[in-house]
């Protein structure tokens, strides 16, 4: 008897790891894009900087119209100054001078805002988030600790874990430089920032397309230096096609800023146009 209970234990035992198993998600090598536009809003609650009611976004004649609703109350008055300054400088035909135009890293969670392609690699103890653009890429150290004294960087420290079918990142050690959106939104070494990424149905598939999963990612935000109070957001990314990153160097080639940007290269005297 106690050798049946014994074997239907371990029988037990092996359905429950195999079901937690099939669970994780599988974001499978493939490439991600997510397209072009601000974030999309939570279904309740706080919510990130988007264009104003009256003045929505749109992408015509390969522009865009960025123009940043300062009164989202999300907004410490300093950040609804800087990205009012920001739309100003656009408004007057000045380049914007974003991460991807003065070569520097997009952050956290900048990066998620980029129209390019992304690859995931995930390995049993670490996940790898691999951007096309600028050769950027983060880690992300599965159940694990984040140290202490972290030095504020562009990326911060990153540790993550699956519930169920979700994989949920943890990113704190972010520094001031990057920009929260192609707003302006600024950000300081206080963000702290929670991703949580999953296959879903695609809920707007292209016209005339079979539906297909897109990879959807919720991220909640906290950063009592430039923020009133938490906010969320949402992005999706479709599948691109394809198994390999096309090299893309800013520094190298980047060519169409004009005058008011360059170097093409930053030295360390360079001031930063934002």
């Amino acid at each position: 008897m106690s050798h049946l209970r014994t074997l239907l234990m371990g029988c037990a035992l092996a359905l429950v790891t195999n079901t937690v198993a099939a669970q994780t998600p599988n974001f499978g090598g493939a490439l991600w894009n997510r397209g072009l536009g601000p974030y999309d809003p939570p279904s309740t609650g706080a919510g990130p900087v988007q264009n104003p009611p009256d003045m929505p976004f749109v992408f015509r004649n390969n522009r865009s119209n960025y123009i940043g609703d300062t009164t989202n109350p999300i907004l410490q008055p300093w950040a609804a100054e800087r990205i009012r300054a920001q739309t100003q400088k656009e408004l007057d035909g000045h380049q914007a001078g974003t991460s991807q135009q003065t070569c520097r890293p997009s952050g956290v969670p900048g990066i998620l805002y980029l129209n390019d392609l992304v690859q995931i690699v995930q390995r049993p103890d670490l996940v790898i988030f691999l951007y096309a653009r600028g050769h950027q890429w983060r880690i992300v150290h599965l159940d694990a600790q984040h140290p202490t004294n972290l030095t504020p960087s562009w990326y911060g420290n990153s540790t993550g874990r699956y519930e169920g079918d979700t994989l949920v990142v943890d990113t704190i050690g972010l520094n001031d430089k990057p920009w929260a959106d192609r707003y302006g939104t600024p950000q300081t070494n206080l963000m702290h920032v929670v991703e949580r990424y999953r296959l879903t149905p695609d809920p707007h598939p292209p016209q005339g397309q079979e539906p297909k999963e897109v990879l959807e990612v919720q991220f909640t935000i906290t950063d009592p230096g430039a923020f009133t109070m938490p906010w969320s957001a949402l992005t999706r990314y479709r599948q691109a096609g394809g198994t390999e990153l096309d090299e893309q160097i800013c520094q190298e080639n980047n060519r169409e800023l004009g005058e008011e940007i360059r170097p093409l290269v930053p030295h360390a005297d360079y001031k930063y146009p934002y």
